[in-house]
């Protein structure tokens, strides 16, 4: 099982920017019959969710987005 999370470009400006990553993605793992789990709405409820993310960093989360996505596992776990 895997789970997919955002980066930054994808949920600045209101979460609107759609490039593809997912749907390259769910292409890639069903072709394998693994699942996955895509974070992005989740984090788009979030507010300001680019505050998630280390300063000058695009990709890597800060403390505060680790807790973020531990919360948002839990209840899927649940």
């Amino acid at each position: 099982f895997f789970y997919s999370i955002p980066y930054a470009a994808q949920v600045k400006n209101g979460c609107s920017t759609n490039d593809g990553t997912e749907e390259i993605l769910k292409k890639i793992f069903n072709k394998k019959d693994y699942s996955i789990l895509f974070l992005k709405k989740d984090f788009c409820k979030i507010k300001k969710p680019i505050n998630y993310y280390l300063k000058n960093d695009p990709v890597h989360l800060s403390k505060q987005g680790h807790e973020a996505v531990s919360l948002i596992l839990k209840k899927y776990v649940n």
